[in-house]
């Protein structure tokens, strides 16, 4: 649990970091810096409190980055320029068919599927894992009460 804990005071840093140079910089909306911030400084803060051994921050911090990690799995293609699906196109059916253009089509989709698929989940996957360390190590808290 150690190593979870360090973990979410370094990804709230992070995140307090990235917040704050996108409100001075302004390459961000307002909007989004102003949360990066408040959700970094959120985790430096309940870090340190699952580190003095607060049960209530590390309920708190556990719940945060599973929403974060929830809410960044779907909010990766808003961030992020990613492909969009392909269509057939009336030239492609008159080139190579009906049937020949809809099956190229679909095997390029599921390629891009499949890369945005990965984009969302190596956004989500930081904060799911220390969700899941941050919950696996829940003994260590009790131990000390």
């Amino acid at each position: 649990m150690q190593v979870a804990v360090i973990g979410s005071a370094a990804v709230g840093a992070a995140l307090l970091v990235v917040g704050v140079r996108g409100l001075v910089t302004g390459s961000w909306t307002t909007l989004l810096g102003l949360t990066l911030s408040v959700i970094g400084f959120l985790g430096v803060a309940l870090a340190y409190g699952t580190w003095t051994g607060k049960r209530a921050a590390w309920a708190m911090l556990a719940a945060t980055w599973g929403v974060i990690g929830f809410c960044a799995f779907f909010g990766a293609p808003k961030l992020i320029d990613l492909p969009k699906l392909e269509q057939v196109t009336i030239e492609m059916e008159i080139k190579l068919g009906r049937k020949q253009a809809e099956e190229k089509v679909d095997s390029r989709n599921l390629i891009i599927r499949l890369q945005n698929l990965a984009v969302c989940t190596i956004f989500s996957l930081p904060f799911g894992l220390l969700c899941a360390g941050l919950i696996a190590g829940s003994r260590e808290l009790e131990k000390k009460a």
